[in-house]
C-alpha cells in the first residue's frame, strides 16, 4: 500500500497543522486530510462529506488518487445520490496517469475483492496506462466487478459483449449487460438501449420504447441522448404524417 493508505499523515503533522497545511494549498495535504476524515484515522472524526471536498480540491490539480477516491465516493451514494458517469469521469482521469501509488493501490485493492478498484484497474488494462495493454484481462476484471456490484463496470461489460473486444462478440450478452447497468443507474446505458431499439438490433425496433429509453437517459443525468431524442421525435412525426412505419416492429 502507499504510504497515504497506511494512514501515515504528512510529516506526522497533527490535525491543526494539517489542516492548515491543506487550507495553504499543498496538494498532499489535501489528501492526506482527506483520506484520514474518509476513514476516521489519526484522531480526526469520521466524515465523509468533508473528506469528498478535500479530495476533489486536490483532484482538481491532478492528483490522481484524489481523482480516484472521489470517483469511487460518488459512485457509491456516499456524498450524495450516486452517479456513475460523474464517477466514471474522475476515474477516467486518474486512469490516464495510472503509475506509481495509483497504480499499486488498484493492484492491492483489486485482488482484496473491491469492486470500484477491479473496474478501474480494468480500465488501465483496456487503454494500457501503467500495464501493458490487454483487453481480456481487462473484462475479466470488469466482469468480476460486474458480478459484485460496480454499475460502471456493467456497461463496460456490456460494451465489450458488443464490441467483441476482449471477449467474443455476443449481442444477446450485450442486451443483458446494458439492460443490468440501467437498473443500476447507468444513463448511458439507457441511451445505447435506445439506439439499439431505434434500429432494430438484436432487438425489435421500438421507437416508443426508444422515447422512454432516451427520457430515461437524460433523466439519468446522460445529456448526450437530448439530440437523438429530438431527431427521433421529427422522425417519428415524418412517419406518422406519410402513414409510413412507426418503429413498432410490425
Amino acid at each position: 500500500m502507499d504510504r497515504h493508505d497506511s494512514g501515515e499523515v504528512s510529516l506526522g503533522q497533527t490535525e491543526k497543522a494539517l489542516r492548515a497545511l491543506a487550507q495553504a494549498g499543498i496538494v498532499t495535504a489535501q489528501y492526506d486530510l482527506a483520506y484520514c476524515l474518509q476513514h476516521g484515522l489519526s484522531g480526526i472524526e469520521h466524515h465523509e462529506c468533508e473528506a469528498a471536498n478535500w479530495y476533489h480540491k486536490a483532484a482538481l490539480t491532478g492528483h490522481a488518487l484524489a481523482q480516484y477516491r472521489l470517483g469511487v465516493l460518488i459512485a457509491r451514494g456516499r456524498v450524495g445520490m450516486a452517479n456513475p458517469e460523474s464517477a466514471g469521469m474522475w476515474c477516467g482521469k486518474a486512469i490516464e496517469q495510472c503509475r506509481g501509488d495509483l497504480l499499486t493501490v488498484l493492484h492491492t485493492e483489486a485482488a482484496g475483492g473491491d469492486p470500484d478498484a477491479k473496474n478501474t484497474l480494468g480500465g488501465a488494462y483496456h487503454k494500457g496506462y501503467g500495464v501493458k495493454r490487454d483487453d481480456g484481462r481487462a473484462f475479466e476484471l470488469w466482469f468480476a466487478a460486474a458480478n459484485i456490484y460496480c454499475p460502471r463496470a456493467s456497461w463496460n461489460v456490456a460494451s465489450s459483449y458488443e464490441s467483441g473486444i476482449g471477449v467474443e462478440r455476443d449481442m444477446e450478452q450485450a442486451v443483458y449487460w446494458y439492460r443490468h447497468a440501467l437498473r443500476r443507474g447507468v444513463g448511458r446505458a439507457a441511451h445505447r438501449m435506445a439506439l439499439l431499439s431505434i434500429d432494430g438490433i438484436e432487438i425489435p425496433a421500438d421507437w416508443e420504447a426508444a422515447t422512454r429509453y432516451l427520457n430515461m437517459a437524460i433523466m439519468l443525468g446522460w445529456k448526450h441522448a437530448e439530440a437523438d431524442l429530438a431527431a427521433l421525435k421529427r422522425r417519428m412525426l415524418a412517419a406518422n404524417e406519410a402513414g409510413g412505419d412507426d418503429g413498432d416492429g410490425e
